[in-house]
């Protein structure tokens, strides 16, 4: 049995190998129908990895017998490294109207191999489409809803293509944009425009979402061309799961202690963030990782602060400025920041956070701007005296 098994994984592997050595270009072709006429293609075979090759060419599919290629076998040798094959369509008549597609493909076989064994030893094959569409009759689109995330806006664009046999005249559309409970909560019109048969055009319309809650939403457009209608649907979300660092500071620390973290999080989204987790790495001077902190797990609730703690063991690390990776982990993402961590005898702060909780033991960071404030006051007080003592006695001996 492992034994069957490792010829499997063989096989397979000598399969992809010789999947890289085979290629084809263009991949596909669409024609316009045309009553009893003739359509001409040409296509590529790439030799890759510049090996001798043996090739089939085999048609498939509904107009196989309406396609004749300009070769249907032939070699390759490792100084060739393309060849153009050619390929006419005859184009029947009675085709109902859509896409009708048929693949020519190239198939690699072994060195030696008969032609009644072709199908059983072709070990790879390369493919390429000739695609013949036939327009309805009257007037018909095919359409599909893209919605691009701006900053301050959503952008609701409609590639729009006509596929029937006349012009269109007006094509618009309404767009109904629904809330996450099924509400609708905005309607909006596109632009008009004019499209000639076979050809596409885009409409579009604009959402301001500055004043729009976060969260899941559907836009339904109704496409209206011409007295003919075509809807089309898209979800989409408004906003970014993101989770903010409000603050991030440590209480009533001793230097050689467990420091208690407390983390400030705070998440613009609409709904509950489960099984939020931080992790901070501390680097040393040389760029080590000296501590890996982690902290429990918390559901995050929207629009409200939130507090993560997480303890960090001070016991053998000395004052300094270090480096620090703060990551948070939810639902499959991860919001990285990097800091700097000032450790004192007293305190910790932390740098490139715009709010800080921090209240020292012994010195806080409240004690010691007074202590500057005091020494700034008697130096000038010291400046001064020294300036009325050199006033008074260059006067005297003046």
């Amino acid at each position: 049995m492992k034994i069957n098994k490792l010829i499997f994984v063989l096989l397979i592997v000598m399969m992809m190998s010789n999947v890289l050595a085979l290629g084809v270009t263009p991949g596909k072709k669409i024609f316009d129908y045309e009553i009893g006429g003739k359509k001409s293609g040409e296509f590529s075979v790439i030799n890759s990895e510049g090996k001798d090759v043996k090739l089939i060419v085999v048609v498939e599919g509904e107009l196989s017998d309406y396609v004749s290629v300009s070769e249907d076998e032939f070699m390759m040798s490792e100084s060739e490294k393309s060849k153009n094959l050619f390929y006419t369509l005859e184009i029947p008549a009675g085709l109902s109207p859509g896409n009708h597609r048929t693949d020519i493909k190239v198939l690699q076989l072994p060195a030696e191999q008969g032609e009644e064994e072709v199908f059983i030893g072709a070990i790879v094959g390369v493919v390429t489409q000739v695609n013949l569409f036939v327009p309805y009759p009257g007037k018909f689109v095919e359409a599909k809803l893209n919605v691009l995330d701006g900053e301050k806006e959503i952008n609701f664009v409609i590639p729009v293509l006509s596929r029937g046999e006349l012009d269109l005249e007006n094509v618009k559309a309404t767009i109904d944009v629904y809330g996450p409970l099924n509400e609708k909560i905005a309607s909006l019109k596109t632009n008009e425009v004019e499209i000639k048969s076979g050809k596409k055009e885009d409409i579009s319309a604009e959402w301001d979402v500055n004043e729009v809650q976060p969260g899941p939403y559907t836009a339904i457009a109704q496409i209206d061309y011409d007295g003919n209608q075509l809807v089309v649907e898209r979800e989409f979300i408004v906003g970014k799961k993101v989770l903010n660092l409000v603050g991030i500071g440590v209480e009533n620390f001793v230097l050689g202690e467990i420091a208690k973290l407390d983390m400030i999080v705070e998440s613009g989204w609409k709904e509950t963030l489960p099984d939020v987790y931080a992790q901070m790495i501390v680097y040393d001077d040389f760029g080590e990782e000296m501590a890996d902190i982690k902290s429990a797990s918390y559901d995050v609730s929207p629009q409200k602060n939130t507090l993560i703690e997480a303890f960090w063991d001070t016991e053998s690390v000395v004052e300094g400025i270090y480096d620090v990776s703060l990551s948070f982990f939810y639902e499959g993402k991860v919001d990285q920041y990097d800091l700097g961590v000032d450790v004192g005898q007293y305190d910790i702060k932390f740098i490139g956070v715009g709010y800080v909780i921090s209240e020292g033991k012994g010195r806080s960071s409240g004690s010691l701007v007074t202590i500057l404030v005091v020494v700034i006051i008697i130096l000038v007080l010291m400046n001064l005296s020294w300036f009325l003592y050199f006033r008074k006695k260059f006067k005297k001996k003046k």
